[in-house]
């Protein structure tokens, strides 16, 4: 008799880089199949201006950024100068709190808390953060026939080619009779930022 063997529902919200689901043991499974409802919700573009920043901290207050998660991609641009250490590039964001963020020179420092040193905030100007727009996202369904639950590693590969991700949608995934042990989701992004609903469900024969 068929039956449901395992489900694993997953909400992930806010991905701005690569986010790897829970690994799922299918060694007698007989059907995966994988269903994604994906949202595209880059943020809108904010400003700040020079009484914004406060030099000691490096931190500028923006009222409801709704940058929400460490790591997202934004571009800096000025209708003046910017502040001192800060220039007409790109920029990893550091969520401190809901008004309030600082700057990364990369997406590594941004999410080990590195941020760039603002020396001075007397640039003038009305300063701009835009988000980047989505770029390199995908959904994969991975396998692996090495992974060790009691240390988390394992090497892993893809069940079939990406699915590429470019706007809203629903993504379907699935595989019979698989002939490897594990199973786990992978979403990646290189810029942007997107929201996710994933269901995997794996049935097996018993």
């Amino acid at each position: 008799m068929r039956v449901i063997a395992q489900k694993q529902t997953t909400t992930t919200s806010d991905i701005v880089t690569t986010s790897n689901g829970s690994a799922i043991n299918v060694e007698r499974a007989k059907v995966i199949g994988l269903q994604a409802v994906v949202d595209v919700n880059v943020p809108a573009a904010k400003t700040f201006v020079d009484g914004d920043v406060n030099t000691s901290t490096d931190r500028i207050t923006i009222t409801g950024h709704a940058f929400v998660t460490t790591g997202l991609k934004v571009a800096a641009t000025t209708t003046g100068v910017l502040p001192g250490g800060l220039s007409a590039t790109d920029y990893w964001v550091i969520v401190v709190d809901a008004n309030t963020i600082k700057l990364a020179s990369s997406l590594a420092n941004a999410q080990a808390g590195t941020n760039v040193d603002i020396t001075s905030a007397a640039g003038g100007g009305t300063h701009t953060l835009t988000p980047a727009s989505i770029a390199g996202a995908t959904l994969t369904l991975q396998k692996s026939n090495n992974y060790n639950p009691d240390t988390a590693a394992g090497d892993w590969d893809a069940v079939e080619a990406a699915t590429a991700i470019t706007a809203d949608g629903d993504i379907w995934i699935a595989d019979v009779d698989p002939e490897y042990n594990w199973v786990r989701i992978s979403y990646t992004l290189t810029a942007g930022k997107l929201s996710a609903s994933t269901v995997l469900i794996v049935k097996e024969d018993v």
